[in-house]
């Protein structure tokens, strides 16, 4: 136990680099809870043999931490997280390297370099997008809500009939907004398609996409 604390402390005191990583979760992986999609990743960079840092302490774990949780039954081009390495490495290799071990249906988009101690993706993250596509029963629908949490809120007919939101996070339920705005219970919510397209961190009147802030 001593050795792996020590060996731990080392790694610690050689982190080197942070790269923060921008992913998909696909229709094939969209009832994977958000544990479990983390567990997956971590064992992608272990297999994918990238120079991982790791805390110090009895119960050592991987320097890996996520932005907000997708709700399960969701899917997303928009998931974020940090990962903290104790050698530099090109984060195009990054990419390169995680996507050849992660499953169907989880992919890496974009992999970028930031501050070492750039701050958490949760602290940064204060808004969120999403798509939802519905069907010709569920029509129409409000267009105008009191709901303060929703920034934005817009409808398009073609080529499909489609809802797009901005909503503040966290502490907002988007299955919460669309129960409201769509008058389905929780069974019909679950039926819906949504996408989550974007996260941001909202400075002024601009809103940041993640991937652009390192700070």
């Amino acid at each position: 136990m001593r050795t792996s604390s020590l060996s731990s402390k080392r790694q610690e005191s050689l982190a080197n680099m942070k790269v923060r990583i921008k992913f998909k979760k696909s229709k094939a992986v969209r009832f994977i809870s958000h544990l479990s999609l983390a567990k997956t990743l971590r064992q992608a960079v272990c297999r994918a043999g990238l120079p991982i840092a790791y805390s110090h302490g009895f119960n050592p774990h991987q320097k890996i931490s996520f932005c907000h949780p997708l709700p399960l039954g969701m899917i997303s081009d928009s998931e974020f997280a940090d990962l903290v390495l104790t050698e530099k490495i090109e984060a195009d290799e990054v990419k390169k390297k995680l996507n050849e071990k992660l499953p169907t249906g989880i992919e890496i988009l974009e992999a970028k370099r930031v501050p070492l101690q750039s701050k958490s993706l949760t602290s940064l993250a204060d808004t969120a997008s999403y798509k939802i596509i519905l069907s010709q029963e569920q029509l129409p629908i409000k267009t105008k809500t009191s709901n303060s949490a929703i920034k934005s809120l817009s409808y398009e007919d073609s080529p499909e009939p489609t809802l797009n939101i901005i909503v503040k996070i966290p502490g907002v339920k988007i299955k919460d907004v669309l129960s409201s705005l769509l008058g389905l219970d929780e069974q019909g919510v679950k039926l819906i398609e949504v996408k989550r397209t974007g996260m941001f961190a909202q400075r002024k009147e601009a809103l940041i996409p993640l991937m652009d802030i390192c700070v």
